[in-house]
């Protein structure tokens, strides 16, 4: 339930932001104000189909190029002497970043002069010439309080430190505001501005001022500081008008003076209250999966008081007509404190236009329209979720399509320590998606098989699909995944409609889908074509040419075959069925593997025929794999396989091009004399493989377990032998990677075991996932599943 907060008055950072799903309203001399609460929502790491990734970031190749951080609590000194506006026309002293030609929010800056003995008796006075344009003291002001931005001057003994200098108040002209909220409350000087801490605030030319020291320092050496404070709302990035503090003609009761052209003896300083920059990659709970944090890594603790710490990404370009929105999965702690004076997290973006950044705005409101509200966001979020659903209803970012953009993270922290188990902010995979999408999008993205894989690369995938209709096409835009759960990542903008992936990740399946670049934008996704690419082991078998003719139906309850005659010395295993499917149809396909017996199709393999559910096909080529246990062991004998028909079955592409090698069942087996079907079976040569060992009456290893299964963070594989033998047990991930060697030696007859702790060869804890065990002897192979859960 929303409440209002109509008393405090609070001015935030840079434009003014609001908290951000229950809602705290609260306002500073600029905007109104919002704090939004985090509010449970169902947590997605994947978008819709129609949705495009248009960039993403997992931290999982390190530090990102080009981001950066920034904290904003230590901006240096920026007093120095300068030319620009000087008093006569020769240099003065100026305090602003010339970058910007002015002051940021949230300043604290002090010009030091050297230590100066003053006379022991007789009147003391400071002179010096100002010019200030700095924010004006006027709008609603907080209780107490009657200016924003402001000057004013400090003495101390040489001895003493900044904080103990004493503000000169017998000035001329004198202070035009008593209680300036820039030192009192956003710098902790005065928090209810009673007394309040006096200054100069607003614009003037360049005016003579003259401050009456104290008769308590006569005789002493002392120091006197010039000191301006700024807000968290207005400054030169706001107001291009607001160019700083100019000093000119520096007279110290006639005992110094500097005219600006030098600067021997002064110190600039800031004195705001340094936060920390905290921001850090790191791996979540001690896993591989690399995370954001903004906490103290060398504690592994909490962040810091003060802070105003920014993870700032890289430079982004929006394409044109076309909508987008920002999300992220994110963890928060943060201390529990009444708004406004409380610990949040802000979302900003800014952008280029008219050929200069604008300032950073809320992601709630990106071009900083006034009328329109600005968010920062609090609330602990213990477990993983998405900015999206946690505070929903501000990531949209459709307003900056067409611009350069970029964007930045932060953390925003009150002057109390945190709680030692409050961890601040993480963040993890960090997307802009596109939503929306101009024209139609390109269609029936499927792959071309090379006519003769035996003389061509069969590790290759030549992609083709149809054009937009009636639409000029700029060029396209390839992507590809290598998991059904990984994020599709752009391959390659090919300007026709065909492309040849040369190095598709073997031993799995890849994913790719396309759409077209157009004047007004990126159009929405063509279907998503996936295909099997074998290790690079593998061996593809074929008949046809790659080219669909014709299709081929033998009628219920026949079936079709091919042959194939492997002429390899090793073992081969039958690892997977690539098939070409003319037309859909509404049933499945039941694929089967047979032995040959005088040159026809006779006794199925175990386990056959096997079926492809027909959500799960495409018209064009299609990929079985055969799951391990039934994969058929072949050494030099000839096989086949082919397609049982039933009701409502698609129907199988045939190669009229070629004949010879494909057979029906229709009226008992017999040579096709038209053509071959489109089926070719993909051969794994098997690791340490021979001829099998005719005299072996049993095999060297009766059986394998590993327990428990699934695990964490330790399971025991145990295998039991018949005899004496020379084992190796290894561990692969699902891409087929080399994990780890566990054992590697002679095991005697009988039940022997090793643990695995979930670690790689070099010691290092691997993620979450399935993993396999790889039993070898110099005459077998098996494998076995893990699952590790933490």
């Amino acid at each position: 339930m929303s409440k209002i907060i109509s008393i405090i008055i609070v001015s935030l950072f840079l434009t003014g932001l609001l908290f951000s799903s229950a809602v705290e309203t609260a306002s500073n001399h600029d905007l109104d104000l919002q704090l939004v609460q985090y509010q449970p929502g169902n947590f997605s790491q994947t978008t819709s189909r129609e949705d495009i990734v248009f960039y993403s970031e997992n931290f999982e190749n390190g530090f990102p190029e080009n981001w950066s951080t920034e904290d904003v609590t230590d901006p240096g000194s920026y007093w120095y002497r300068s030319s620009f506006n000087a008093f006569d026309d020769s240099s003065s002293w100026r305090m602003a970043d010339p970058t910007i030609g002015g002051y940021r929010d949230s300043w604290y800056q002090v010009l030091d002069t050297p230590a100066i003995t003053l006379p022991s008796s007789g009147d003391m006075v400071l002179s010096f010439e100002q010019f200030r344009a700095i924010e004006e003291p006027e709008g609603d002001f907080p209780a107490n309080f009657d200016g924003w931005d402001g000057l004013n001057v400090r003495i101390r003994n040489a001895s003493q430190l900044y904080e103990d200098a004493e503000i000169l108040t017998d000035c001329n002209p004198a202070y035009n505001a008593e209680s300036l909220y820039s030192f009192g409350f956003i710098h902790n000087e005065d928090i209810d501005g009673e007394p309040g801490i006096p200054g100069w605030a607003g614009a003037v030319d360049w005016t003579s001022t003259t401050i009456n020291i104290p008769p308590s320092y006569a005789g002493q050496d002392i120091i006197i500081s010039f000191a301006f404070a700024s807000d968290e709302a207005t400054s030169t990035l706001t107001n291009p008008e607001l160019t700083g503090i100019f000093l000119d003609d520096i007279d110290v009761a006639g005992m110094f003076f500097n005219d600006a052209n030098s600067e021997e003896g002064f110190t600039g300083v800031t004195n705001t209250e340094i936060g920390g920059d905290l921001w850090h990659l790191y791996e979540e709970n001690n896993t591989a999966n690399h995370v954001m944090g903004c906490f103290d890594a060398e504690q592994d603790s909490s962040y810091n008081p003060n802070m105003e710490n920014y993870m700032i990404t890289k430079t982004y370009s929006l394409p044109p007509n076309a909508d987008y929105s920002l999300d992220f999965n994110v963890k928060t702690a943060f201390d529990d404190q009444s708004f406004p004076d409380n610990d949040y997290f802000s979302v900003e973006v800014k952008y280029y236009s008219y050929g200069e950044w604008s300032s950073w705005n809320s992601i709630s409101n990106p071009t900083g329209d006034p009328n329109v509200n600005n968010v920062v966001f609090t609330g602990s979020v213990s477990e993983w979720t998405n900015f999206s659903t946690g505070w929903s209803g501000y990531n949209d970012i459709s307003s900056l399509a067409g611009r350069l953009v970029q964007f930045r993270i932060g953390l925003h922290s009150n002057n109390d320590q945190p709680d030692s188990l409050d961890f601040g902010i993480k963040f993890d995979d960090f997307q802009i998606i596109q939503t929306s999408y101009p024209g139609s999008p390109p269609t029936d993205l499927t792959r071309m098989f090379p006519p003769d894989p035996s003389t061509s690369n069969p590790f290759i995938v030549i992609l083709t699909w149809e054009p937009p209709e009636n639409i000029t096409v700029n060029n396209y835009n390839l992507y590809r995944r290598s998991s059904a759960s990984d994020e599709f990542e752009l391959l390659s903008q090919p300007a026709t409609t065909s492309y040849i992936d040369n190095i598709p990740i073997t031993g799995m399946y890849n994913y790719y889908k396309v759409s077209a670049n157009l004047i007004e934008g990126e159009t929405e996704l063509s279907n998503i074509f996936s295909t099997y690419i074998p290790e690079v082991t593998a061996i593809e078998m074929n008949n046809d040419n790659g080219s669909c003719e014709n299709a081929v139906v033998a009628g219920i309850m026949n079936s079709v075959a091919a042959n194939f005659e492997p002429d390899y010395s090793d073992t081969l295993a039958l690892t997977h069925i690539n098939f070409y499917i003319k037309d859909l149809n509404t049933g499945p396909v039941s694929l089967a593997v047979w032995q040959a017996e005088n040159g026809l199709p006779a006794e199925l393999y175990p386990g056959f025929p096997l079926s492809v559910q027909n959500a799960n096909l495409n018209e064009g080529w299609n990929t079985l794999a055969i799951p391990q246990e039934l994969q058929p062991q072949i050494y030099l004998e000839p096989f086949f396989v082919g397609i049982n028909f039933f009701m409502n079955n698609p129907t199988i592409g045939l190669d009229t091009d070629t004949v010879g090698n494909s057979y029906t069942s229709l009226g008992g087996w017999q040579v096709i004399g038209y053509g071959n079907i489109m089926v070719r079976p993909i051969l794994d040569i098997m690791p340490d493989a021979t001829e099998p060992d005719v005299n072996a009456t049993l095999p060297k290893i009766k059986s394998v377990t590993n327990f428990p299964n699934p695990f964490n963070p330790v399971t025991t594989i145990s295998f039991d032998l018949n005899e004496s033998e020379k084992i190796s047990v290894q561990v692969y991930n699902l891409k087929g990677q080399h994990i780890k060697t566990l054992i590697d030696g002679q095991f005697p007859a009988g039940i022997s075991s090793v643990q695995w702790n979930g670690d790689n060869t070099s010691g290092k804890p691997v993620t979450s996932g399935m993993y396999f065990y790889k039993i070898v002897t110099n005459k077998e192979k098996l494998t076995g599943k893990m699952l590790l859960l933490k």
